[in-house]
């Protein structure tokens, strides 16, 4: 379940329209027709009310690893089920057969796809769907665009023990999730435009990959300037007014200790700056 969010995500809509729709099993008589409005977004099937579809609140299908059905009672339909033992199903009434068509097509695809890479940008969560836990092979996971934060949503995603690529960017943290140092096979973590003012010394651990673009910070930890494996770590957009007073002397400063980089430069913009390899 997601909340309203004026941040739309129409780049990744790639269907949308308004049709019947039936949740649960049909043969449910409390379970009825309704008009509704229908979106497959990245990997998820999202419906809301048509009359308040920006402002209301939006039920979120994950259908990665789920099931894509012609249900031959009706006519243009389709059942579209999440994966899990807790699946949820979805019914909807198409108006065409070419809708119908196109929908099975698009749909089945999605479904189709492997559950080691989920994209559940712009769903407006505060909290990760049940139905995402099911995958414990899940390498990928991007969740920018959302409201998730420290205590809620967060804590959960070291459920993932072979997450490789995380994007938490523009969300609602405050603070640097401690929880993601536990998550030992990060290596690339995105947490640009969030409200960071400070990082810790656990943020030494991260590898690779470090996006803190667009955030509050004026100051890094001296572990960071020592990490070898480190290739790109993003700081644009902050409240730097120089380079790091512990990082000019260190080995990764001058770029010696960098794998795969041959300097390492800083980039100012007025008050923001931006470490980049080149």
């Amino acid at each position: 379940m997601g909340k309203p969010r004026s941040v739309g995500g129409s780049e990744r809509v790639q269907l949308s329209g308004v049709f019947n729709v039936r949740k649960g099993k049909l043969a449910l008589p409390v379970n009825r027709w309704s008009r509704r409005q229908v979106t497959l977004s990245g990997t998820c099937l999202i419906v809301s009310s048509v009359k308040h579809a920006h402002t209301g609140k939006m039920h979120i299908l994950p259908l990665i690893g789920g099931k894509v059905e012609e249900v031959k009672r009706h006519s243009h339909c389709l059942a579209l089920s999440s994966a899990g033992p807790q699946s949820q199903t979805y019914y909807i009434s198409y108006d065409s057969y070419t809708e119908h068509l196109r929908w099975h097509r698009t749909a089945s695809k999605i479904a189709s796809q492997r559950v080691n890479s989920v994209d559940l940008s712009c769903c407006s969560l505060e909290e990760l769907p049940v139905q995402l836990f099911y995958s414990q092979d899940l390498t990928h996971l991007n969740l920018k665009n959302n409201f998730m934060s420290l205590h809620k949503g967060v804590p959960a995603l070291t459920r993932f023990c072979k997450l490789r690529s995380l994007s938490l960017s523009n969300n609602a943290l405050s603070d640097f999730p401690l929880s993601l140092c536990d998550i030992t096979t990060l290596t690339e973590l995105n947490l640009s435009g969030n409200r960071l003012s400070s990082l810790p010394v656990e943020a030494g651990t991260m590898h690779r990959l470090f996006l803190l673009d667009g955030n509050f910070l004026s100051s890094l930890p001296a572990e960071l300037g020592s990490l070898e494996g480190l290739t790109y770590l993003g700081l644009s957009f902050n409240c730097f007014s120089c380079a790091p007073p512990s990082w000019r002397s260190s080995e990764a400063w001058r770029g010696s200790a960098w794998q795969g980089t041959s300097s390492l430069s800083w980039i100012s913009r007025g008050c923001s700056g931006c470490l980049l390899a080149t």
